[in-house]
């Protein structure tokens, strides 16, 4: 993708002339790469400016070309998501934390959504200028981040209501997690039917099944821990602007916990929800095009795939 001198111009706004279906979230990683470097030469900037251009052009085709197998608890979670961290990043936070919240009631991992609220009045003006915030808006980001945990908090509350309150303690029938210190039916379900827990899953029967969802963790993982590690160093900016250090470390949480706490191959499912994972892929087609390349090809086979395979309940269903 070409980008030729004479287009960059200082007050241009490269968000609103790369794609007319640019994708929302490329708008804090266009942004920050175009204010970010205002010190650098005019030639250097180019440079910054066209590397980020490429990496969006990325975005767009592999948003809507690779990743096909959703389903639509996943759907209803993505879009919802999509529109909370939207409406985040243009400070409309209550807005963001009831849409976060409706994407909680469709997959238990919506709550890990309330982490963007808080980072945005919190964590974020930290590092941005190293002052602490007001009382008063610790507290709104503390309101804020309680939204989105509502709709899970209700969802066990009702199953300790059922199965633990109309039971007396006594009874051979009450279930032996009303009474741990967080009586929670999620966590016990996931253990005893599911077999769930740490590192639990890595058996050598299970190989396949994480091998499958390498190709799509590695990148993704990779990506947001090099980003975290240019922040630390100071050098966040390009591809990996300091305004999505959110999305790094949502991200890596959510990775490290399909690879230790999970059945890993769900990461083909529900990874494709994060933009994270399209960001990440964009960038090893810019800075390693070969791998990059390798990734589309199994992305694109995969997705035709997974569509044949879990429309059939066959594994990795």
């Amino acid at each position: 993708m070409g980008c030729p001198p004479s287009r960059v111009a200082s007050n241009t706004d490269y968000t609103c002339h790369l794609s007319p279906h640019i994708d929302s979230f490329s708008v804090a990683i266009l942004r920050a790469a175009h204010r970010v470097p205002v010190a650098l030469a005019r030639e250097s900037r180019h440079v910054v400016l066209c590397t980020v251009c490429r990496a969006h052009f990325h975005i767009s085709i592999l948003s809507r070309c690779v990743h096909m197998s959703f389903y639509i608890a996943m759907l209803f979670t993505r879009n919802f998501a999509y529109l909370g961290m939207l409406a985040c990043a243009r400070k409309r936070y209550l807005f963001a934390s009831l849409i976060f919240s409706l994407a909680a009631v469709f997959r238990s991992n919506g709550v890990m959504l309330a982490l963007y609220v808080p980072w945005s009045l919190l964590i974020d003006p930290l590092l941005r200028s190293s002052t602490l915030p007001r009382p008063s808006v610790v507290f709104c980001a503390c309101i804020h981040a309680l939204i989105p945990l509502l709709p899970s908090f209700f969802h066990q509350l009702n199953a300790y209501r059922i199965f633990c309150v109309a039971i007396v303690t006594t009874d051979a029938k009450r279930p032996p997690w009303c009474d741990h210190l967080i009586p929670s039916i999620y966590t016990h379900v996931q253990r005893a039917y599911w077999q769930v827990g740490f590192l639990s899953y890595w058996t050598p029967a299970q190989l396949p099944n994480i091998a499958l969802a390498l190709p799509l963790l590695v990148p993704l993982l990779f990506y947001n821990l090099s980003h975290i590690s240019s922040l630390l160093r100071g050098k966040s900016g390009g591809l990996r602007p300091s305004t999505t250090t959110a999305h790094a470390v949502h991200a890596i949480v959510f990775g490290i916990t399909l690879l230790t706490h999970a059945h890993t191959q769900i990461a083909l499912r529900v990874l494709p929800s994060l933009p994270s994972t399209y960001w990440a892929a964009a960038t090893l087609l810019v800075e390693r095009p070969r791998w990059g390349k390798a990734y589309v090809v199994w992305a694109v086979l995969w997705g035709i795939a997974s569509v044949v395979l879990w429309t059939s309940f066959l594994p990795p269903a």
